[in-house]
């Protein structure tokens, strides 16, 4: 095995009904949180809104709220999120979302501590020193965004998409509520499941240890779990325990642990998935099949 440093400082909150906790995750942090989500009409459709603001307002948080991150994040969104930031000095940034809000709300809290252009951060330009706490509420389990240090965003007006990562970006607290997945489409949880599993065959297959038993039976057991809960959800979509094991490993498929001691690892799923989503507007997980 090849050395390596590790640290997990997130703290993880799992469980149905875990959602109710948001509020009194962020007075912790302080009193005033910018929540950062999808379109305003879909998240209040699904409820997932009002279970967050509902919880914010029991614990006396004032929420300023920014809708319209997209499935494949922007740089162009996000500007005028950071503009919000700094106007109005929120304490904390609740991502209330799948990977992509996640991805934009980690691009925000870094960007916002910084004068100069945003997209110097993300391409290494800038050192990333700084951030706003950020609280990731997870409604789409699949980048494990909410455990790891990575963003992803596209620049539609350079055509770029670029990946970037830094320990200072993890969330400080990841709510992972299962009963936010229940009304998850198949056929996007089709695409959570392609996007989990490839997190784990990029260092499956591209390690070239002799013997790594423990890193390779830890993702053969992860993806038979995906392929289990998989084959769970197409009989009953709202297989509560097929939900909870799907959104648990999604979050430690690609958040640093597993690879531990493997050495530089192959990621050319994602370099192609990212060219694809990048031109063509697809689905990450789409893209990563």
């Amino acid at each position: 095995m090849y050395a390596f440093e590790f640290s997990m400082p997130t703290k993880a909150i799992f469980g149905e009904g875990a959602v109710a906790q948001v509020g009194s995750v962020v007075i912790g942090f302080g009193k005033k949180a910018l929540l950062l989500t999808y379109d305003e009409n879909l998240v209040k459709e699904l409820g997932f809104y009002q279970k967050v603001t509902e919880s914010c307002a029991a614990a006396g948080v004032e929420l300023i709220s920014c809708f319209g991150v997209k499935s494949n994040p922007t740089v162009e969104h996000a500007l005028g999120v950071i503009a919000t930031v700094k106007s109005e000095q929120p304490d904390v940034i609740i991502a209330l979302g799948g990977g992509s809000v996640m991805d934009e709300a980690k691009f925000v809290g870094v960007a916002c501590k910084y004068d100069g252009d945003p997209w110097d951060l993300a391409t290494g330009k800038a050192p990333i020193t700084d951030t706003l706490p950020l609280i990731a509420v997870v409604t789409i389990p699949a980048t494990s965004s909410e455990l790891n240090g990575t963003s992803v965003m596209s620049y539609e007006a350079i055509q770029r998409k670029d990946g970037f990562a830094n320990p200072i970006m993890r969330p400080k607290v990841a709510i992972l509520d299962p009963e936010l997945t229940y009304s998850i489409p198949l056929k996007q949880t089709a695409y959570s499941a392609a996007d989990i599993i490839s997190h784990l065959v990029e260092a499956y297959f591209g390690h070239n240890l002799a013997w790594a038993p423990f890193q390779d039976h830890y993702c053969q057991a992860s993806i038979r779990t995906i392929i289990e809960s998989m084959d769970r959800l197409l009989v009953d979509p709202a297989d509560k325990e097929a939900r909870a094991q799907m959104m648990w490993t999604a979050s430690y498929a690609w958040n640093g642990f597993y690879p531990n001691g493997l050495g530089p690892c192959d990621a050319t799923i994602h370099v192609l998935g990212h060219s694809l989503s990048n031109f063509f507007d697809t689905p990450h997980g789409a893209s990563m099949s």
